[in-house]
């Protein structure tokens, strides 16, 4: 593969030959350098597919001008067999003209076999490089520019559309670039950035019925609809198994029921065991408070969430409804989590 810093040099000093192959999420970059080769082609064509690409490099005329064509996202050509991909690739490699293949998904093996030497990757710039694009774009303050590369990603192409969108609001109401953003922005009419919903965050709280510590994890579900909660209901059901464990057993003798017999991951009942600490114990911004000897004697031998053996049998198998509820379209996401603090407080 081609880095794009050896591509740009090769471009510059007119050796990137006439063969090319541009994939990844930024559309942006793409289309710059696809500008930047065309400027050593008269003509730019761009083709339906490659059966339409081998017809016009097969039947040159002589006084055709030199062309450059670029077929984008023909993913029949990326099925193709071997024997097809190597004699269009042959026909492209002694061609005049210039060939640009564009892509957005993941190559197959074999196809990247073949075009190896031509494939350029690009994906979302370093965080210096993209305020830097930006900034060519428009005048920003830097908390700006900070807020668009995390909200955009790092994508240089999506980071275009908000600056249209900032350039436009600026002209229409003569304001000043900034206060365009900041109205924007307080509209929620640009992208923001939305954290993901972590599962083991999520129950590490509940767990302690830290409702405090839930805020962030309910802002995640509120913020994406409750997306796919579905997904980690048996990561919950199995937290409850854990936390059964311990209170029923204790907590090392617990830990090993819940791995030995109920064969539950290892990784997290030890996550579990060494974050849950008896209740008031940790503070509300998560501080440990040191106990005393005889203290944290008694919690090496038992477990002092705040639950009853039957209060977290009683989750286990309200979550078990819930998930067979959902699988058979009875129950939404948003319910899920609904019911849960409905039978909790």
């Amino acid at each position: 593969m081609k880095n794009i810093k050896d591509l740009k040099e090769d471009i510059l000093k007119k050796e990137a030959g006439n063969v090319f192959l541009f994939n990844g999420n930024e559309w942006a970059v793409k289309k710059h350098y696809i500008e930047k080769i065309s400027e050593d082609y008269p003509v730019v064509k761009y083709l339906r597919d490659t059966v339409e690409l081998v017809d016009n490099i097969s039947t040159r005329g002589r006084l055709r001008k030199k062309t450059l064509y670029v077929v984008p996202h023909d993913l029949d050509f990326i099925k193709a067999s071997a024997k097809d991909i190597k004699s269009v690739l042959d026909k492209a490699e002694k061609a005049k003209d210039g060939i640009i293949w564009v892509y957005s998904t993941e190559l197959t093996k074999s196809f990247t076999e073949h075009f190896d030497k031509y494939i350029t990757e690009f994906e979302e710039v370093e965080e210096d490089i993209f305020k830097e694009l930006v900034l060519h774009e428009m005048k920003l303050q830097p908390d700006h520019v900070n807020k668009l590369s995390a909200n955009c990603k790092r994508n240089y192409g999506m980071a275009l559309l908000e600056i249209d969108k900032i350039r436009n609001y600026a002209q229409y109401e003569n304001v000043s670039n900034d206060v365009a953003f900041e109205d924007l922005y307080m509209n929620h009419l640009l992208i923001e950035e939305k954290d993901i919903f972590n599962c083991q965050e999520f129950m590490n709280h509940l767990i302690l019925k830290d409702f405090m510590g839930l805020e962030h994890s309910l802002k995640c579900l509120y913020d994406s609809n409750f997306e796919n909660v579905w997904y980690h209901l048996e990561e919950m059901i199995n937290d409850f198994k854990i936390l059964y464990c311990f209170i029923k057993f204790g907590k090392w003798d617990g830990g090993s029921k819940a791995y030995n017999e109920e064969k539950l991951y290892w990784g997290r009942i030890k996550e579990l065991r060494d974050f849950i600490l008896p209740w008031g114990r940790r503070t509300a911004t998560g501080e440990v408070v040191q106990s005393t000897d005889e203290y944290a004697r008694r919690f090496d031998t038992i477990c002092l969430a705040p639950w009853t053996a039957e209060d977290v049998q009683y989750m286990i198998l309200k979550l078990s409804e819930c998930d067979y509820k959902v699988k058979q379209g009875k129950m939404t996401d948003r319910e899920v989590i609904e019911n849960i603090f409905y039978y909790l407080i």
